[in-house]
């Protein structure tokens, strides 16, 4: 097979995802996770209601350094990094800095898991519980890792490194952590702006963010795709490019039929996405290496129904795009993540005083 060097099913963009991971960076620099204190507890971080002890934290610590340690073998970097797992955290150096591995997740795990405590403890006093929906994937996780286990003949306390981390202590963790980004996004989804608030953040932070263009109505489309990289030789995947062309100039001018081309061709290996909306210029050539989409797209005779097809710029993927019609206004795309990035962070500022967060340094010694 040939290496599949971009698909579709990867591209999709989660805007909540990234605003939410660009706002948790920012509460890393900023917040002191509450109240520290070196005093007897069963407990490394605290809150009114919810707790987090010595077994949760450890869990917490191996399984984010599980985590770091796979992306940066993936990216080559784990000897740039200091990484070395035959040692203990506290020998291996944080990049080239005077800081250890043990000193930047101790610290990444008090600040992460106290945002956690802020964050539950308001759902609490809100009222929010989890979905069953979310409540049965946290359940299919937890069996999944104990699948895994048996398997390899592993306990949990061998994996996190704690003698008495269980399952349960895993599962409650999981469970905190879901509460605490469902309520994030709550907060986040409950900001209301007028065209006017996002034309004046727009106009007033447009350099400063590198906005562009922002006079024009965003793209709603659906995609085909067809990768090179899924086919064993070039000729094989030129004849799948032309099916799908073929189909194309046959099927009715609406979505279902766009879409059944995949269904029907399933042998063809071509991709199909869900509706993407409120793509503004620079998306697709940002996604998919695609230059003429935007001159396809952002044009005013353009319509509802109507389809164009691409090759990237390498020359290795195919695209189709239904046209389903106009989005948002691109100053409102693009303020609009920030405008609620800025306003979440104010918010949050705002319950972690009311609902402060107690560390015990005490009970976090003997995690290396």
């Amino acid at each position: 097979m040939m290496k599949n060097k971009k698909s579709i099913r990867a591209t999709a963009k989660r805007i909540p995802a990234i605003l939410l991971l660009s706002v948790f960076i920012f509460l890393l620099s900023c917040s002191d996770s509450g109240q520290t204190q070196n005093r007897e507890s069963e407990n490394v971080l605290s809150s009114a209601d919810h707790a987090f002890d010595k077994d949760h934290f450890s869990y917490f610590v191996y399984d984010m350094f599980s985590n770091i340690y796979n992306t940066y073998k993936s990216q080559n970097c784990l000897e740039q990094s200091g990484i070395d797992i035959t040692k203990p955290l506290s020998d291996q150096k944080f990049w080239s800095s005077d800081k250890t591995w043990h000193d930047y997740m101790i610290g990444y795990s008090i600040d992460k898991l106290g945002q956690c405590l802020v964050l539950c403890q308001a759902a609490s006093e809100n009222g929010y519980t989890l979905p069953k929906s979310d409540v049965d994937e946290i359940e299919k996780n937890v069996s999944a890792l104990a699948s895994y286990m048996e398997k390899e003949n592993v306990t949990s306390a061998e994996l996190f490194k704690s003698p008495s981390v269980t399952l349960d202590h895993i599962r409650y963790v999981l469970t905190m952590q879901k509460t605490a980004s469902n309520y994030s996004q709550i907060i986040i989804d409950s900001f209301e702006y007028t065209d006017s608030d996002y034309q004046k953040y727009f106009t007033d932070n447009k350099e400063t963010n590198e906005y562009t263009d922002g006079d024009y109505d965003s793209a709603c489309v659906y995609i085909l795709s067809v990768s090179k990289g899924d086919f064993k030789n070039e000729n094989d995947w030129e004849n799948a490019v032309s099916t799908v062309e073929n189909a194309l100039a046959s099927v009715g001018r609406d979505s279902e039929s766009f879409l059944a081309i995949a269904d029907a061709h399933s042998d063809l290996h071509i991709s199909k996405s869900g509706l993407r909306t409120d793509l503004i210029k620079g998306n697709i050539k940002e996604i998919l290496n695609i230059d003429d989409f935007d001159n396809w797209a952002f044009i005013p005779q353009r319509k509802s129904g109507d389809v164009g097809s691409f090759t990237d710029a390498d020359g290795d993927l195919y695209a189709a795009f239904y046209y389903d019609g106009k989005g948002k206004k691109a100053f409102v795309v693009q303020a609009d993540p920030d405008m609620r990035s800025r306003d979440y962070i104010s918010e949050y500022q705002k319950l972690e005083q009311k609902f402060p967060v107690s560390v015990f340094l005490d009970n976090i010694s003997g995690i290396d």
